[in-house]
């Protein structure tokens, strides 16, 4: 399970437990008994003076969780200089001016998961006034998919090593999310270590915020592949 906690200023002390390396997070509560559910606590080495009970009491919950195994590696807060309001995408294809402050985090993907997950870049949607995400801790549905696979399997000829990514089935190019970062326009590039290459999201659709990108928002950002393999890269930088 892989938690997301707001730590406050990293320059502070910090004399909270939040649970390492004994406590973790419940994402599917349907295993334990007895009942637990999505955020609790939990550890897998109870004893007589140390058990869930205790996580739950002692340690700082997450404020979100994410699946096991999906392999989060990077994380951007978008602050934009220019960005696309309500009337719709500028010229640039920036993302949203509502989308100010929400968090975007790839997820590398699984390795020896049945089935795989992760192998996708998600959006986080942020609350500025609190600094915390916007979902309740206890849910599983807290973040919404930019690019993502349609279809992961597992297998010898398939994930992570095989398997063919596709971003909204216009591509079966992208393979493990690594880097994120924004340009000065407000735009994504997302690495991809699998294959070497460097991907540009832009913004194209009218409808803007964190409330609407289930599907017009999230089915309208286009991704426009630079295809620069990243050895070439360094080579035009030598």
């Amino acid at each position: 399970m892989y938690e997301l906690k707001v730590v406050g200023d990293p320059t502070s002390p910090k004399t909270l437990y939040f649970g390492y390396p004994n406590c973790f997070t419940v994402w599917d509560p349907t295993p334990f008994t007895p009942p637990l559910s999505t955020g609790d606590r939990w550890t897998s080495s109870p004893n007589s003076t140390f058990n869930d009970t205790t996580c739950n009491t002692k340690s700082v919950h997450a404020r979100l969780s994410f699946m096991a195994h999906s392999a989060p590696l990077d994380i951007k807060f978008y602050y934009p200089q220019i960005c696309s309001n309500s009337s719709g995408a500028n010229e640039w294809g920036s993302f949203p001016c509502s989308w100010n402050g929400s968090a975007i985090v790839s997820f590398h993907g699984s390795w020896n998961r049945d089935p795989p997950t992760g192998y996708k870049v998600v959006y986080v949607p942020w609350d500025p006034n609190s600094n915390q995400p916007v979902a309740p801790d206890n849910c599983t549905t807290g973040y919404e998919n930019l690019l993502y696979t349609q279809k992961v399997e597992a297998g010898d000829n398939n994930c992570p090593n095989g398997c063919t990514r596709y971003i909204y089935s216009m591509f079966s190019l992208m393979r493990r999310p690594v880097g994120l970062a924004f340009d000065t326009q407000g735009r994504l590039y997302i690495s991809s270590d699998a294959t070497g290459e460097i991907f540009r999201v832009r913004y194209t659709n009218s409808s803007t915020g964190p409330s609407s990108t289930s599907s017009a928002t999230l089915n309208s950002l286009s991704a426009i592949i630079l295809a620069f393999i990243l050895v070439l890269i360094s080579t035009a930088l030598d």
